[in-house]
């Protein structure tokens, strides 16, 4: 793959105006309000506003990402409520000055889409010196399905719409020559590590190819590559540690390996309906593998320019062998991602079959359960190489006209997909959420209660995020939460705990107890009704324990 040595420098604003045009186009420009949290309140996004609300006016643990008021004896981390632990300890020291609420989620999604753009730009500028064709490029990067598709109201993956950081790791790969490249890599892993350990997993495979590769054609000594993969355990092992990665112990896993893998069918497949119109022509295929996490659409512009470089590439073949030769460690992790993302329950559409693996190998590959992901730097790839084959194979102006036209058809046919991304971050601004805890109890009994519990603790419970929003208002920790990771053997104990509580009667006094439907007769069984309130407030079961004293005393 002939790479070129120098990009146009002094251009470098070009790509920045075309990812803040592209913002616009993708999202709605309310989410930049610090204070506007309506387009957070549903689904996951809810518990990143959550985790970070809760983590801002906690006291400073070590290490700094522990987040002890969401989640109580099941709290872990910022980590495990994917809240972003980069921007979350940014901005923890600034709290004070914050206003309240105050959410960074709406600027990490135009960051994302800025550096998208950025990073495909310096990416094409490898390939070709055209002005045009460099922003064309990065216009396709920008309108990535895979990318985008993270804004979906749907599932709002905030962090793991940073796919700049695949970008920014292929272009390192590619760059024949840069001052501090290592430098680079190492920010780049950094940032990876305080953002998503999806990411970071990626990234980290991605830089150890690029070390193998660089070290096999001498550019880099043993002795050199030593010390930068110590340094780069260092980093890692030190940021990950402080972020909270290590917090959750031996956690509940709800899904393993292969439940959540990529379809063979998934590059040219547009998903279902209902996540929103991703092709105007093309229909969605059969099978329920096709979306959500599986959901790699190339577009049908990025399909019209490979359908164009298929002949071109059989008749006149590119060096495979020389490309391999070059990058050989490359090439093999990037088939070693695909093969891991298809995983050992293989679908192509409706059909499926399995290939047994010894459980060991599961369990491993389990701790990155949603394997579909992993398929995203073969993704990228793809796109580099296609238009990397189009400006290899035709001559400028013939490439220009031909990559205009499929980005054309590429940014039409994707619109309905958008248009649904946009209109969900487009709700009516507002600072607050919709709760249905009205009655004046709830501000009285903020003020004599430090903890509120869901008793029987658990996860996802059909009010969880009522109770936590509620607890966060009045600065209350609460074990009502909903986290990626739970620590089992902390689970277990507090299962105990609250069963020995219910058969007792005898609850903690600092603490207000939301009892699920199913429970209240055990509790009533037990109850001290001198003195502790059960009752049912806004469709809520209440137990306020000594609620009776703590009024009394008031008056």
């Amino acid at each position: 793959m002939a790479i070129l040595k120098t990009t146009n420098r002094p251009y470098w604003i070009a790509p920045l105006i075309l990812g803040l045009v592209g913002f616009f186009i993708i999202a709605s420009p309310g989410i930049l309000v610090p204070t506007n949290i309506a387009w957070l309140q549903n689904g996951d996004p809810s518990t990143y506003f959550l985790g970070w609300d809760f983590f801002r006016y906690s006291p400073w643990t070590l290490p700094l990402g522990l987040n002890p008021h969401y989640g109580l004896e099941l709290s872990n981390s910022i980590v495990y409520s994917d809240s972003n632990p980069l921007l979350a300890l940014f901005f923890k020291p600034f709290s004070g000055l914050l206003p309240a609420p105050f959410q960074y989620f709406g600027m990490w999604v135009l960051g994302c889409i800025l550096l998208q753009t950025w990073f495909g730009w310096k990416l094409i500028s490898l390939v070709s010196s055209d002005k045009k064709i460099q922003l064309i490029g990065a216009a396709f990067f920008l309108f990535s399905p895979t990318m985008i598709w993270r804004l979906h109201p749907y599932i709002l993956h905030l962090n793991l719409a940073a796919h700049f950081l695949i970008l920014w790791a292929l272009y390192l790969t590619f760059k024949p020559k840069a001052k501090h490249r290592w430098g680079s890599w190492c920010i780049l892993i950094a940032l990876s590590t305080l953002i998503h350990a999806y990411l970071l997993a990626m990234i980290l495979a991605l830089f150890y190819a690029d070390l193998l590769d660089r070290r096999k054609h001498q550019e880099i000594t043993p002795n050199q590559s030593q010390i930068i993969i110590l340094i780069v355990c260092a980093i890692v092992g030190s940021l990950a540690w402080l972020a909270g990665y290590f917090s959750s112990g031996r956690y509940i896993a709800m899904i393993g390996y292969g439940s959540d893998q990529v379809n063979l069918l998934t590059l040219i497949d547009p998903g279902k309906a209902e996540y929103g119109l991703w092709s105007r022509l093309l229909p969605n295929l059969p099978g329920e593998g096709l979306g959500h996490e599986s959901f790699n659409y190339l577009g049908l512009g990025m399909i019209f320019l490979a359908l164009i470089l298929i002949p071109r590439v059989i008749f006149r073949p590119p060096e495979f062998k020389k490309a391999f030769q070059e990058k050989p460690y490359f090439y093999i992790v990037i088939i070693l991602f695909a093969v891991f993302a298809i995983s050992n329950h293989i679908r192509i559409g409706n059909f499926e079959w399995d290939i047994p693996l010894p459980e060991i190998i599961v369990n491993a590959a389990g701790i990155f359960r949603s394997s579909a992901r992993m398929f995203w730097p073969p993704f990228y790839f793809m796109y580099f190489f296609i238009l990397y084959g189009i400006v290899k194979y035709f001559p400028s102006k013939s490439a220009t006209l031909i990559l205009v036209l499929a980005l054309a058809i590429q940014v039409i046919d994707t619109s309905g997909g958008r248009q649904v991304i946009k209109e969900g971050m487009g709700v009516e601004p507002s600072s607050t959420w919709n709760n249905p805890m009205k009655s004046d109890f709830w501000n009285e009994a903020a003020k004599h209660y430090e903890k509120v519990r869901w008793l029987k603790p658990g996860q996802l419970h059909e009010k969880w995020k009522q109770v936590a929003y509620y607890s966060a208002l009045n600065h209350k920790a609460t074990d009502s939460t909903y986290l990626a990771r739970i620590d089992l053997s902390k689970f277990m104990i507090v299962q105990a705990q609250a069963e020995l509580a219910i058969a007792t009667g005898k609850y903690e006094p600092d603490t207000l107890y939301i009892i699920e439907d199913s429970t209240v007769e055990e509790v009533k069984a037990h109850l001290n009704q001198s003195t502790d309130l059960l009752q049912n407030i806004d469709g809520f079961n209440v137990l306020a324990p000594k609620w009776y004293s703590k009024t009394s005393n008031k008056h």
